[in-house]
């Protein structure tokens, strides 16, 4: 997942440094997230959508980050080929409070709308288990926060990332929790694996 600019997104050769960036990576283009707000997306919605289609036909995934704080209106969603909403943290932040039900009204639009268009929908901003459990409750399919992890510096990605991989050869069926790779050294996790 990469944020982009209202200024990168109208660049001219944004979806030639694209390519040219894939070809040196390796990477499939399938892979790749452009994460674009709503308001970079509506600000010349009639340059957008060929943009973003070109992007979708080159492999490309489009998500419209930070949802719910632009103007998008539906007949344009209905016509940007993308592949998901992101809810805007200031939504989430609100929704365990019992009292401001009009905000957890619009998060369960948000996500219903979502659901309706074909799109993934992920809920930022995640930090408690309430607010975790109240998006399961509205078939939220994903969620980002502190809630799962802070930002990681290279060195400690890299680690969950060697855990990850060792988990799917040893127990690929089994469930854990992201935050118990994180707080768990390789000595302690290698011990575990090697004796399961």
């Amino acid at each position: 997942s990469v944020n982009i600019s209202s200024k990168q997104f109208l660049r001219p050769n944004l979806i030639e440094d694209i390519k040219a960036i894939i070809d040196e990576t390796g990477l499939p283009p399938e892979q790749l997230k452009l994460e674009i707000t709503e308001t970079a997306l509506m600000e010349d919605v009639h340059e957008t959508i060929p943009l973003i289609q070109r992007l979708k036909d080159f492999g490309v995934q489009i998500v419209i980050d930070d949802f719910g704080t632009g103007y998008s209106s539906m007949s344009y969603l209905q016509q940007l080929p993308i592949d998901t909403l992101k809810v805007d943290q200031s939504f989430i932040s609100r929704i365990e409070n019992s009292s401001d039900d009009e905000n957890k009204n619009i998060v369960e639009t948000i996500i219903t709308l979502a659901r309706k268009l074909d799109l993934k929908v992920v809920a930022e901003g995640v930090e408690t288990n309430t607010q975790h459990s109240l998006l399961s409750q509205m078939n939220c399919q994903r969620a980002q926060g502190f809630l799962f992890s802070r930002p990681l510096k290279k060195e400690k990605m890299d680690e969950l990332i060697k855990k990850l991989e060792q988990y799917a050869k040893t127990e690929p069926d089994k469930r854990y929790s992201l935050k118990d790779l994180l707080l768990r050294s390789p000595a302690s996790f290698n011990k575990e694996v090697r004796g399961s």
